[in-house]
């Protein structure tokens, strides 16, 4: 009750529920949106329609900052990239894991981002100084994966509304 009500005095809410919360948003009513190591967790199937979402609820030239860690939380490496999608997205997997990340990469993120009408710069992106995974232990969907993309660590983005 606390928190609600100190967020109520500054006109602010609190909402949880993803991208079902997004929807509740009212359009053009954001100059910012922002994230810090948060993307990679919005589940695989609904990436595309959360970008949308943020796009439709920032104003003409606002902006979104996002700092994406594209490590995996089985290790901190990619470890995460030895399971096939048909495993590692099923609901019971993905919800109760608690490690679950939509391994989507870099290269892949930007594509989206500009599919949908964003400007992207990269600000900063960080790289293993090591291939975290051989490639050979790729599960079969990430073997055509660029070395780029499979050496990006972690990115911050700035994505602009036109």
């Amino acid at each position: 009750k606390e928190i609600n009500d100190a967020l109520k005095s500054v006109g602010s809410s609190y909402y949880t529920e993803g991208l079902t919360s997004l929807k509740l948003l009212n359009t053009n009513s954001f100059d910012l949106i922002y994230s810090q190591a948060v993307l990679e967790h919005v589940r695989k199937h609904e990436f595309e329609d959360t970008i949308s979402e943020c796009y439709r609820l920032l104003k003409v030239g606002g902006m979104m900052s996002h700092v994406i860690d594209f490590k995996d939380h089985l290790g901190g490496e990619s470890n995460n990239m030895r399971f096939s999608s048909s495993l590692w997205e099923k609901e019971w997997f993905a919800q109760n894991s608690g490690f679950y990340t939509n391994r989507i990469r870099l290269s892949q993120i930007i594509s989206i981002c500009e599919n949908i009408g964003f400007t992207v710069e990269i600000k900063k992106k960080r790289y293993w100084n090591y291939q975290p995974i051989q490639h050979n232990k790729l599960a079969l969907e990430f073997k055509n994966l660029s070395d780029d993309d499979l050496l990006v660590s972690g990115a911050h983005l700035i994505m602009a509304r036109s």
